[in-house]
């Protein structure tokens, strides 16, 4: 029973924490659209909010400076021109991010999750974030449930074999113990030996399982967020010169003003960019999300076609002969908008990457079960170091050209994750000043 307690409390823990962690991300990426709010323009901010999945409990306030609720994602029970002068939207105010769980009087678990946003350098509201915590909660009892179920078990042949299993299950136990309050308190991945069989050698190996599981999601979490704010970092950086620049010239010509405010928007398209698609990552990455998609007979051939057709502008302006050849029509169960998006990322890295003059030819054909969709360009070709680096998030192999073009770094991560979604891979074969060539392979299905 105690060791029951001590593996539902660290997991209650590392979930609560976890998801603390989590929700006061999705507030900052919410913060940095809250402007939009002050001036009574919720268009972007509104999708920003469904996009979290308010179903699953998520409640969104917007306050000003003053705490009056400017925006309340509940319209049905909105509180929109109350004030609230808690102490966590107080400290919000002046700069605090924080985040705090609760229980209603109903004994539910509640997540309060506050942040500040700002405006020319000054904080002039805050997002309150009130999520459920109820999918901990059920999870959490269902561990407590198997884990009772287990001890039971385990008391009971303890009971009846204690001295022929004192050996064999004390020890395992008493190390079990030990190694979950490590677990609480060390920063890094603790890992138990599973010696023979049986309840205790399954729930040991369970626990590394989970441990591993763990770790690794908190070594993407923390990739992300060092990522995602090295990325927003430079535009907002960008825009921060060019307000001050204003400001510090009150006699700048009017021309100049207005090529400020071009590249200080250019500069916020470009944050749109990152936000839009690091929220298109992370609903790949929500497997609840995933499962919900609907999957329909589609024409792959069409799907490239379209592709070729909206990006056959991009080709001529740099002069580059875009040519598709299809050797077999392909019909199979698809999403047609993540399968459109994974392709024409490619397609569209390919272009941007090739030099003027150059050549990007596309084929469709089957191999067996099967649909093979081959990307083959003449453009500057990927080192052999990066081409197993090339989706991974925000890395880009040509920075300084990337930045020129628009790129996020993030394209052909979402390619690969649209592509896996159909139970397919992304081959690359490439060569330095030659040229690349990606090979999509999607499995072929008709019925679900």
């Amino acid at each position: 029973m105690l060791v029951s307690v001590y593996i539902t409390n660290a997991m209650e823990d590392y979930f609560i924490s976890s998801k603390k962690v989590q929700i006061l991300t999705q507030a900052n990426i919410l913060a940095l659209r809250a402007n939009t709010v002050l001036s009574n323009s919720y268009q972007g901010f509104d999708e920003l909010v469904k996009n979290m999945d308010t179903s699953k409990g998520y409640r969104v306030y917007v306050v000003d400076i003053n705490a009056k609720v400017i925006y309340d994602s509940n319209e049905e029970n909105s509180i929109k021109g109350k004030t609230i002068l808690t102490e966590q939207i107080l400290g919000a105010l002046q700069g605090k991010d924080e985040a705090k769980t609760e229980r209603t009087q109903d004994g539910e678990l509640v997540f309060n999750v506050s942040a500040p946003f700002m405006k020319d350098g000054d904080i002039v509201g805050a997002i309150l974030m009130q999520v459920s915590g109820a999918e901990i909660e059920e999870y959490m009892s269902e561990i407590t449930r198997n884990l009772l179920v287990l001890s039971v078990i385990v008391s009971l042949l303890i009971g009846v074999f204690s001295f022929i299993l004192a050996s064999i299950i004390t020890a395992p136990i008493q190390d079990l113990t030990k190694k979950v309050k490590e677990a609480i308190e060390a920063d890094s991945k603790v890992e138990l030996e599973a010696k023979g069989s049986g309840e205790v050698a399954e729930l040991i190996k369970s626990f590394n399982e989970l441990s591993d599981k763990i770790e690794k999601q908190e070594i993407k979490r923390q990739e992300f967020v060092s990522n995602a704010s090295h990325e927003l970092k430079t535009p907002l950086s960008s825009i921060k010169l060019i307000c001050d620049s204003i400001i510090e010239s009150p006699g700048m010509p009017h021309e100049m003003v207005l090529e400020f405010l071009e590249d200080m928007n250019n500069e916020v398209d470009r944050l749109t960019r990152i936000v839009d698609k690091l929220l298109k990552l992370t609903r790949m990455d929500d497997k609840n999300t995933m499962a919900a998609i609907e999957f329909t007979l589609g024409n792959i051939n069409k799907i490239v076609l379209d592709i070729v057709k909206s990006l056959s502008r991009l080709a001529e302006k740099k002069n580059i002969s875009l040519n598709v050849f299809s050797e077999d029509e392909i019909y199979s169960m698809i999403e047609p908008d993540r399968l459109h998006e994974a392709i024409y990322n490619i397609v569209d890295n390919s272009i941007k990457y090739t030099p003027e003059g150059g050549e990007v030819t596309i084929r469709i054909h089957r191999e067996e079960n099967r649909a093979i969709i081959t990307v083959k360009d003449t453009g500057i070709g990927i080192s052999e170091k990066d081409k197993y680096l090339i989706f991974e998030r925000f890395y880009r192999v040509d920075k300084a050209r990337a930045r020129d073009t628009g790129g996020t770094g993030l394209g052909l991560s979402i390619a690969l994750a649209g592509v896996e979604l159909h139970g397919g891979n992304i081959e690359v074969a490439s060569e330095e000043g030659k040229g690349t060539t990606f090979k999509i392979m999607i499995p072929i299905t008709t019925k679900l």
